[in-house]
């Protein structure tokens, strides 16, 4: 049985620069889910929300890991904030994958995004609204198999992750 990885979290928490140090530890390909959507849609993710809605954005979204999560071949998935929020992308994760809680701070996070415009939902939002969303997702994020503190360098996180697999996993 094949099983991916799947970094969750919210924006800002470090996942695609995790990924990356889990790639090179493990030789795993590494995908990110908003990536590969701004690639299949030819445009930006910021602009896929302002012309279409967050709700095609999330459709789009709950394809792509239909399709990727078939793949026969182990990978780490980046995934979106948003992600995880969906039943059904959580119950598929953990069909097919481990899920991991990439952890930081709301005061963390808030520093990461909040000049970055490239996240269309934090280019638009207060502090407070972010804070908001953050409290929403985190009860999602917390669904995940395990927890991970983002403390240390991404090398050091992808060690951590490494250690919850077991033996015969991928990448151990």
């Amino acid at each position: 049985m094949v099983k991916h990885i799947f970094l969750v979290g919210f924006m800002g928490a470090g996942k695609t620069t995790i990924g990356a140090a889990l790639q090179a530890l493990t030789g795993m390909t590494l995908l990110d889910t908003d990536q590969q959507i701004a690639e299949s849609e030819g445009k930006a993710v910021s602009l896929i929300f302002d012309e279409f809605g967050e709700a095609h954005f999330r459709h789009l979204e709950k394809q792509l890991l239909q399709q990727l999560s078939l793949s026969n071949e182990p990978c780490i998935f980046s995934t979106g904030g948003g992600m995880f929020a969906d039943l059904e992308n959580r119950q598929l994760m953990g069909l097919v994958g481990t899920t991991f809680y990439i952890k930081k701070s709301f005061r963390q996070l808030y520093k990461e995004i909040r000049h970055d415009h490239t996240r269309p939902l934090a280019a638009k939002a207060t502090k407070k609204e972010l804070y908001l969303l953050f409290k929403k997702r985190k009860r999602y994020y917390q669904k995940a198999d395990f927890t991970i503190h983002n403390f240390g360098s991404p090398s050091q996180v992808a060690h951590k992750i490494l250690s919850h697999l077991p033996k015969n996993e991928p990448g151990r």
